[in-house]
């Protein structure tokens, strides 16, 4: 079995950080993305409209166009699933993981005091954060600090208002987003936090309908997590992303390989509108085939990358019964909401 790439035909970009890696086809625009290319936001023009005017369902073509797709093998999109979701979060900053705070069950995360706590947790020049507050008075400081620590602006106050701008103009365009479509399934649920106290976000691949394009999932988690997290302070998020299809419960049996250009989409929003949000991303179950193509993928990634990025091992893979028991690793049973257990049926332990 070969994980070789496959020749291409288009022209391909490659990635300024890493040149032996050409960036993800499909994603040279994400509708509703501001900061266009995400290995070169500092530099980026943001004169296009954030806000997508066109229909959030596919058309007939593009359905067609996804069947053609879809029934491709799975080994031969392997290489594809992972490039598009490598180069989706290789924008991570280099700050350290081990200052997200405390390790209990059930903890909630306090805002900092002050700001000079707020440029040691993100690894920023407290010089900055007070430039940026004079030219962007209704910001919080940690908000200032989480776009001091992307890797493309690493800590210069210049780089950094041209992102902040954009994304305050963003922010004024969501209220003018078109509402969801009625019928979009919901494939985000909340819970708890993880032993290092990061939030718990488990995302169900199983949920989400390929009739509708990826911006209408992007913006849905948008307003998820504009909800759920208050922009003063500086919560993370571990991201589960359960493979398996779920067909017991009445989703529909499609492989995550089938899903990627969604959730690799919806991966660059959320770096591009929280960044510094990410604490790390589990993916589970991974078979012999995913496992293989990570390791051909992992001399590839930064270390920061690698430290964000954990797969968990099934021999079954996605048809898996039960999340593999590492996942008690990183979660207590007893942070998971009531209504999401089902999702983590067979995994027993307490600790």
């Amino acid at each position: 079995m070969s994980f070789a790439w496959s020749p291409r035909s288009r022209p391909r970009r490659w990635c300024r950080c890493c040149p032996w890696r050409p960036v993800a086809r499909g994603f040279e625009r994400v509708a509703a993305t501001v900061y266009g290319y995400l290995d070169d936001d500092d530099d980026s023009d943001f004169s296009e409209d954030p806000r997508s005017s066109k229909p959030q369902q596919r058309t007939s073509e593009e359905k067609k166009d996804q069947e053609s797709r879809d029934s491709r093998s799975r080994t031969e999109t392997m290489d594809e699933m992972f490039e598009q979701f490598f180069d989706a979060i290789d924008d991570l900053s280099d700050s350290e993981l081990g200052n997200t705070c405390g390790t209990g069950l059930g903890l909630v995360i306090p805002k900092l005091r002050n700001d000079s706590e707020i440029a040691a947790h993100y690894n920023v020049p407290l010089q900055a954060i007070n430039q940026l507050k004079v030219d962007f008075p209704s910001c919080p400081s940690a908000e200032l600090a989480r776009f001091l620590a992307r890797k493309s602006v690493s800590g210069n106050p210049e780089k950094a208002a041209k992102l902040i701008s954009a994304y305050l103009d963003w922010r004024k365009g969501i209220p003018k987003w078109p509402p969801p479509p009625p019928d979009l399934p919901n494939p985000f649920r909340f819970n708890g936090f993880a032993r290092d106290g990061s939030r718990l976000l488990l995302l169900l691949p199983c949920c989400i309908n390929v009739d509708f394009k990826p911006e209408a999932y992007c913006q849905q988690l948008v307003r998820h997590l504009d909800v759920e997290v208050e922009r003063a302070d500086t919560l993370r998020f571990t991201v589960l992303l359960d493979c398996r299809p779920h067909k017991a419960l009445g989703y529909d049996a499609k492989p995550v390989w089938r899903l990627w250009t969604h959730i690799s989409a919806m991966a660059k929003m959320f770096q591009s509108y929280f960044p510094e949000r990410l604490q790390r991303f589990v993916i589970y179950p991974a078979g012999d085939i995913e496992m293989g193509a990570f390791r051909m993928f992992k001399g590839l990634l930064s270390t920061e990358t690698l430290k964000r990025v954990r797969l968990l091992y099934s021999k079954l893979g996605y048809a898996a019964p039960a999340p593999p028991i590492e996942l008690l690793e990183i979660l207590d049973v007893r942070e998971v909401r009531r209504e999401n257990k089902v999702f983590f049926e067979g995994l027993d332990g307490e600790s």
